[in-house]
């Protein structure tokens, strides 16, 4: 099984949980990287944004609709993907002054884990649930 991370239409935002709603970071915003599971491929992107998208605007790959492109961009489909996100010790400290944090995701396709600070906050198997 192919176990890929691809955040599509992500529209990252991480709102503390409280009724004034003080501390709101966007990520998005932010400098996002994709890289694949081992680490052979490292672009720079923004979100909303999935990995064939990434891939071809920074000229890893051709066209897939365009004569063999789906052929020769097959092995993107067989990597792991991971959307990768920094963001300022003065913003966590912000949020961790809250006692909740919410993150809100516009989309995660299909498989795919969610993780700050390398604990998992959620797994997914299934875009439209």
């Amino acid at each position: 099984m192919v176990r890929a991370l691809l955040l599509c239409s992500l529209l990252a935002s991480l709102l503390a949980a409280t009724v004034k709603a003080e501390a709101v970071l966007s990520l998005d915003s932010l400098p996002w990287a994709l890289t694949n599971g081992n680490g052979s491929v490292s672009l720079k992107t923004t979100v909303p944004a999935y990995p064939l998208e990434v891939l071809r605007s920074n000229g890893v790959i051709g066209d897939p609709l365009y004569r063999y492109g789906e052929q020769d961009s097959r092995w993107v489909a067989y990597e792991v993907w991971n959307f990768t996100v920094t963001f300022s010790a003065e913003d966590a400290a912000k949020l961790a002054a809250h006692e909740q944090a919410v993150l809100f995701l516009g989309g995660v396709d299909t498989f795919g884990t969610v993780s700050i600070n390398g604990q998992p906050v959620l797994e997914t198997n299934n875009f439209h649930r």
